[in-house]
């Protein structure tokens, strides 16, 4: 097994996934460590990862168990207590990835499969998913600043275009919103 490569960019750690991680594919964007982190203490753990690798494993997000591309993470079970997603935002054609990623976890909650999940996603708050995401979600922090996501080594991202939301979904969403809300607007859409 290959470790992660780290890079010290000021004092945070981040890791450059290997072309393995990515295998070339343009969707990919790693976290970086201080928003899984978030994300983990919002939810106590983080126990699936269903679109990962194994260097973003290793290195960042520490999950129990996680779904690589060639796992197809779409076609494997959903059972966990915590799930973290960042999925892949890539468009093919005209149709944005996020729909499938997103009624599987809105399944795997109706259903009782997963009870907490954090989803991390570009705030293209008019669009059709994004629309369903915060209608279904128990709060979400819309980030302040621009998140600098970590790249494949063979690619350089000098800026990132577009701002971010955390989408929580769960019973802490009082936890999530005390720990997001110290530097980004946290709301939420439901009445109760």
């Amino acid at each position: 097994m290959k470790s992660p490569h780290l890079i010290y960019i000021g004092t945070l750690p981040y890791y450059a996934p290997s072309k393995n991680c990515a295998a070339n594919n343009r969707s990919f964007a790693g976290t970086p460590e201080w928003l899984v982190e978030m994300c983990r203490k919002a939810m106590g753990s983080i126990d699936l990862d269903p679109a990962s690798c194994f260097e973003a494993n290793e290195a960042v997000i520490k999950a129990t168990r996680f779904y690589s591309e060639a796992d197809d993470g779409l076609q494997q079970p959903w059972v966990c207590e915590t799930l973290f997603m960042n999925p892949p935002w890539n468009r093919q054609g005209s149709i944005s990835a996020l729909p499938p990623w997103l009624d599987k976890l809105l399944q795997a909650l109706a259903s009782g499969n997963v009870k907490q999940a954090t989803v991390v996603a570009n705030t293209s708050t008019d669009s059709e998913p994004h629309q369903k995401l915060m209608k279904n979600a128990d709060a979400f922090a819309l980030l302040c600043g621009r998140v600098r996501f970590i790249p494949p080594l063979d690619r350089d991202w000098s800026s990132n275009p577009y701002g971010q939301v955390v989408y929580y979904f769960g019973p802490h969403w009082r936890r999530f919103k005390g720990i997001f809300n110290k530097n980004h607007t946290v709301l939420r859409y439901r009445d109760d």
